[in-house]
């Protein structure tokens, strides 16, 4: 993939953002002890999806999230949560075809 976006000449920003635990590709496939987690989202006790979808540029607001539903201080410590993420894309050289690439990498 990345040779791929190197030869088409897509760059990618990577913005830090400061969340209070570590989190990086490195963190990929490890599970957390039920202990250590305040609540579950999808992981097989409740439904999770991505979805990765490209937008014109007049259909998109930088750098906007919208949370739908309950806020994470709500939610009951220890349960199951369905959870969605849908994710909105746009750029002069972004492609169709580019959708699925980057939704795997969610």
């Amino acid at each position: 993939v990345k040779k791929g976006m190197e030869k088409k000449g897509i760059r990618v920003n990577v913005t830090a953002i400061p969340i209070p635990m570590g989190c990086s590709p490195a963190f990929e496939g490890k599970s957390i002890r039920k202990e250590e987690m305040y609540a579950e989202f999808g992981g097989g006790r409740s439904p999770a999806f991505e979805l990765l979808r490209m937008r014109t540029p007049n259909e998109i607001t930088d750098s906007k999230v919208t949370v739908i539903g309950p806020e994470i201080d709500s939610i009951k410590e220890g349960s199951a949560n369905p959870l969605g993420i849908i994710i909105e894309v746009s750029g002069k050289m972004m492609k169709k075809d580019y959708e699925p690439v980057l939704e795997r990498r969610i």
